[in-house]
């Protein structure tokens, strides 16, 4: 014990006397210790932000989308040529076990106007389930039933941008808008969502019964039609399944040959935000990996021994990395250190003492780089 503390007294007055090397050493450990923690940070915060916008899109869910047509030599994308109805999707929700919703829609860009204020957006004509497979809550109001979907009621729901941009701080539940010239009545407006993953703002869209937009809006060019069914299975491991059934329904209600294409599209909206979320996720435990205490730890270890967890081994091993020593396995399965093949014997007070300075170095600064960024990360 006496010897320890000679050795840091000794550590400690070379420490004073090498200002500049202590200091430098410094700025290197909390400058390294501080990135390791930043990036971290980053790929945390990239995984709960993918988490979050996954939320807002729904869970478990399927876009089925319209044919595409092709003019003059150039091919037009999805959903161009309209080839759904309703029909086809009372079919995939009743023919279907493992759908839990289904919500078709007919939409389209279209001016709205109420009072001297006016707002171009997204109108779209659907069900009532759709704010289940939306998991779409209301911040007032209430939502349209589907006996307004049977009547052509013209109701609607309002995005929250919408509402900013048309009453400013006038109530608008009861109000009266007019969409394309048709009048309105608010019923409730859906509570905020912010931007999907392609930057678009979920909020800038208004809900009006499906049946309403056919007959009054859009119109039809054959009865019932639809160029989007949402689909909602009834959990994330069936979601391959009803995908597969949906192709294999619809192309049978279709009456397709067996060698014709498709004239619609399934889109697996969860598993491409689940994609997203994985290559976050990789560069969060990248960066975590790399600050754990050695490479050789035991699977134990390494779901325990993390930066921002116990953070201890990591300013072991600088000393011990700077010395090159080599780490192997004693019998009793204890971590030991040799020195002697990289360090003479006649060099090892020099060692020992250096050791201990990158003791200090390391414990102390560590702590103090760790804190610092931890400060700057939080929120």
């Amino acid at each position: 014990m006496t010897r320890l503390l000679a050795s840091l007294r000794i550590a400690l007055r070379a420490l004073m006397v090498n200002k500049m090397r202590s200091t430098l050493t410094m700025l290197g450990i909390i400058i390294g210790v501080g990135a390791v923690i930043t990036m971290v940070a980053v790929g945390s915060g990239a995984k709960q932000r993918i988490a979050e916008q996954i939320a807002s899109m729904g869970s478990n869910l399927l876009i089925v989308l319209s044919g595409s047509s092709t003019s003059g030599g150039l091919r037009f994308g999805s959903g161009t040529v309209p080839t759904l109805t309703v029909d086809d999707a009372k079919a995939i929700l009743n023919e279907i076990p493992a759908v839990k919703y289904v919500a078709p829609s007919l939409g389209g860009v279209a001016q709205v106007i109420f009072g001297n204020q006016n707002w171009s957006t997204i109108v779209n004509g659907t069900t009532p389930e759709v704010l289940e497979i939306r998991d779409w809550r209301l911040s007032s109001g209430r939502s349209f039933t589907q006996q307004d979907v049977d009547g052509a009621t013209k109701v609607c729901l309002l995005g929250q941008t919408v509402v900013d941009n048309l009453f400013g701080g006038i109530d608008p539940i009861g109000q009266v808008v007019r969409i394309k010239k048709v009048p309105f009545t608010v019923l409730g407006v859906l509570a905020s969502k912010g931007q999907s993953t392609w930057g678009q703002d979920q909020d800038d869209t208004i809900f009006i019964p499906l049946t309403t937009a056919q007959k009054r809006l859009f119109g039809m060019q054959f009865p019932g039609m639809v160029r989007v069914i949402a689909v909602q299975a009834r959990a994330p491991e069936l979601m391959k399944d009803v995908e597969d059934q949906i192709n294999d329904l619809l192309r049978q209600r279709h009456r397709l040959q067996p060698k014709q294409d498709n004239d619609f599209s399934v889109r697996n909206l969860t598993e491409i935000m689940s994609t997203a979320e994985q290559s976050a996720d990789v560069m969060s435990y990248d960066y975590e990996h790399h600050a754990r205490f050695g490479h050789g730890e035991d699977q134990g270890d390494r779901n325990s021994n993390r930066c921002g967890s116990k953070g201890t081994g990591y300013p072991l091993a600088i000393p011990h990395r700077i010395l090159g020593a080599q780490s192997d396995r004693g019998d009793d399965g204890n971590r030991n250190w040799n020195y002697r093949n990289t360090c003479p014997r006649q060099f090892y007070p020099m060692a020992y003492s250096f050791l201990n300075q990158c003791y200090l170095i390391s414990f102390s600064f560590f702590r103090i780089g760790r804190g610092i960024f931890w400060i700057l990360s939080s929120p």
